[in-house]
């Protein structure tokens, strides 16, 4: 249950790295998210109340904290996913089903097979998610992980997030960024929360207090809306 999103990311954010900070008897890697506002005011509340529970979105600055374990967990989703994805794209393009605009496929106005426009090539379609984003080491440590282990770790994390919210990405990992298979991940789960309630019982503040930033991912990522 502490992977339960306590509440869901903004509906557009930019990503920061933290520097790595043990909580309990684990290091957790950090990340800072920071809601991207229109400049528009009357946006700013279409996205839902900042303070909210549950499932509300948050266009408030929040830190949250995952554990090598959870990163794992997220990249074992994404090429599950991802897989899943590229096979049904490649199948799309065979059978000349593959530019989509507006959400829809070309096909469904074509007038004629004759009138649709060529597709890409479905070769071109990369089938494992790893062609597009680095690989995080699963191999695990017998003991406590070493400092070299945590600063390895963390490199791979940062080079995964940045490539994952690159602005050209192929339209497939587009469609998959916008899932909650990815959004949920960058919500404020319930760890968070306990590890905010537990930090504010103590020092009187929320643990992003006490951590310094060690390096950014400059880029932003629009979610989707459901």
């Amino acid at each position: 249950y502490k992977r339960a999103v306590y509440r869901s990311p903004p509906a557009r954010f930019t990503v920061t790295m933290l520097s790595p900070a043990k909580h309990g008897s684990s290091f957790n890697f950090g990340m800072r998210i920071t809601p991207v506002l229109r400049r528009d005011r009357s946006s700013i509340s279409s996205g839902g109340s900042g303070s909210s529970g549950g499932s509300g979105r948050s266009n408030v600055e929040y830190d949250i904290w995952r554990k090598w374990e959870d990163c794992l967990w997220f990249q074992d989703t994404l090429e599950l996913e991802y897989s899943r994805m590229a096979r049904m794209k490649r199948k799309r393009l065979l059978d000349g089903k593959g530019v989509k605009k507006d959400g829809f496929y070309m096909q469904d106005k074509a007038s004629s097979w004759e009138s649709l426009p060529p597709g890409p090539d479905p070769n071109s379609v990369a089938q494992d998610i790893h062609e597009l984003i680095p690989k995080l080491t699963k191999k695990g440590t017998l003991f406590r992980a070493s400092q070299a282990t945590i600063d390895q770790r963390q490199k791979e994390l940062t080079a995964f997030v940045s490539e994952l919210f690159r602005d050209d990405v192929p339209a497939l990992l587009g469609e998959l960024r916008a899932d909650r298979t990815v959004t949920d991940f960058f919500g404020y789960w319930r760890r968070d929360y306990d590890l905010d309630m537990k930090s504010s019982a103590v020092n009187g503040r929320p643990n992003r207090g006490r951590t310094s930033i060690s390096s950014s991912v400059f880029s932003s990522y629009f979610s989707s809306s459901n």
